[in-house]
């Protein structure tokens, strides 16, 4: 597996970390995968790998304000900002809708799902892993009235996560990775919890706008997520191609359970029946894409520190304090 790291500058000018991997040999398919909340786009490294090595790109951004991407950590005023900035990401690396699929889960299951309804015609396939359709973790009704006290006062005011790691997945070695790993988020803000669940509420009003296959892999034993929601939703989008799988005895993290790899497997088989190696003469060369969206950024950066240095360095100052 060869990786390469990028910077894509959002519209908004929030820098993007970007990890494109590709297979030794040339692949003419895309997967473009989206992270959960509090992670970042290195976790996936392993599923990279096995995709990869069966004629697959993977690009993993870091959403903002999560991993090495800029942004407010855990926050963002309106969800709908993670689909655009996916969407920003694909457009840089020029990715060809007819050879592109997108998954995410968790979280990004949720970003993946607003980026089909928000932008149609992307992709010709869309995978969601245990995603957010609805919250399972039990939240204290003292402190949803607090959130909802502070969201318009002070939308960036933390509260502590109460999911607890052993939750997330049975793998002794994940639970340990994520234990030391300095990128990852202990807190949620106000702002962003609000803008979750106004996000859900979307997905499921716009549920008629998927109407490309989709898969749903949906962990059993969850304490993150709601699972009993999934297939439900599922059964209101208006593709006639849609599976559902509820994997037994597992976890919320499929992709890191100590069966990751037949799981991982079976996402790789569903996505490679609708999107086999091979499907589109105008896939263009991912090597190329990604020397173009250097270029592109590059440009885009000298563009901005031409025209408004002052106001950047304002702006910048105003964020990190």
């Amino acid at each position: 597996m060869k990786t390469s790291v990028l910077e894509v500058l959002a519209d908004d000018g929030t820098p993007l970390h970007v990890r494109c991997h590709q297979p030794l040999r040339p692949a003419d398919r895309t997967l473009l995968l989206a992270h959960g909340a509090s992670e970042h786009g290195g976790r996936y490294t392993h599923v990279a790998r096995f995709l990869t090595e069966k004629g697959w790109n993977v690009v993993l951004p870091d959403h903002r304000g999560h991993g090495r991407s800029g942004g407010t950590p855990m926050y963002v005023p309106d969800f709908d900002e993670y689909a655009r900035d996916l969407e920003t990401v694909r457009e840089s690396l020029g990715l060809v809708p007819s050879c592109t699929a997108v998954a995410g889960h968790s979280m990004g299951g949720l970003v993946a799902i607003r980026h089909q309804q928000c932008y149609h015609g992307r992709n010709v396939a869309l995978a969601i892993l245990s995603p957010l359709l609805g919250i399972r973790v039990a939240i204290p009704s003292w402190k949803l009235a607090l959130g909802h006290a502070v969201r318009w006062v002070h939308p960036l005011y933390a509260f502590e996560s109460d999911i607890k790691i052993e939750e997330t997945t049975r793998g002794e070695a994940a639970i340990e990775r994520r234990k030391n790993d300095p990128l990852m988020h202990h807190h949620v803000t106000a702002g962003w919890f609000f803008a979750v669940r106004e996000a859900m509420l979307r997905a499921w009003k716009d549920a008629e706008k998927i109407d490309l296959p989709v898969l749903a892999m949906q962990a059993a034993e969850e304490f993150v997520v709601d699972p009993d929601v999934v297939e439900p939703w599922l059964e209101t989008v208006a593709s006639q191609d849609r599976t559902f799988r509820l994997f037994e005895g597992m976890y919320h993290e499929l992709h890191n359970e100590p069966e990751w790899v037949e799981n991982v497997t079976y996402l790789h088989d569903w996505l490679d029946a609708r999107l086999p190696a091979g499907p589109a003469a105008e896939a263009p060369d991912f090597t190329a894409c990604i020397a173009a969206c250097r270029a592109r950024t590059a440009e885009r950066r000298h563009e901005v520190d031409v025209a408004e240095p002052e106001e950047t360095v304002v702006a910048e100052t105003a964020v990190a304090g």
